[in-house]
């Protein structure tokens, strides 16, 4: 294996739950990792859901993130970060007007799979996608989703 680098706008990208997404590292890096730059709308974010198999960091570039996890609650400026543990119920929402850019940090590879096993599920139903599809198709990377209130 050897190394590799992207400058802006290169590598692979994708979309899910109107959130445009590039791949920075995962499974193509044979790595424990995965490194992903979202870049969310005012609003955006996902519905509350617990990673039974890998921890999740957030750090912001651009914008502000509500995170929540379990009983915290923390709203990041750029530069703020959260870790957020596997097996806690936690939720990442856009805060404000303005869109965000997030790096996403998760503890294993695969999440980027998930996203794209969404986006294309969600494209070809031409809807978005509801919590029954995220997590039958999460089900396999340990995803699992709860109804927005839930925490």
């Amino acid at each position: 294996m050897s190394g590799y680098a992207f400058q802006p706008g290169e590598g692979d990208r994708l979309t899910m739950l109107e959130t445009d997404t590039a791949i920075l590292a995962g499974q193509r890096t044979g790595a424990s990792f995965t490194v992903l730059a979202g870049d969310w709308p005012a609003g955006g974010g996902a519905p509350p859901h617990v990673h039974d198999d890998e921890d999740e960091a957030f750090y912001v570039l651009e914008g502000r993130l509500r995170v929540k996890c379990g009983n915290s609650e923390w709203v990041l400026e750029p530069g703020g970060f959260a870790y957020l543990p596997r097996g806690v119920i936690h939720q990442p929402t856009v805060e404000g007007e303005a869109a965000a850019r997030v790096l996403i940090v998760t503890s294993r590879p695969g999440l980027e799979e998930y996203f794209a096993e969404v986006g294309a599920e969600a494209a070809a139903s031409g809807g978005p996608p509801d919590l029954a599809l995220l997590d039958r198709v999460g089900a396999p990377y340990g995803l699992r989703h709860f109804p927005p209130g839930t925490i």
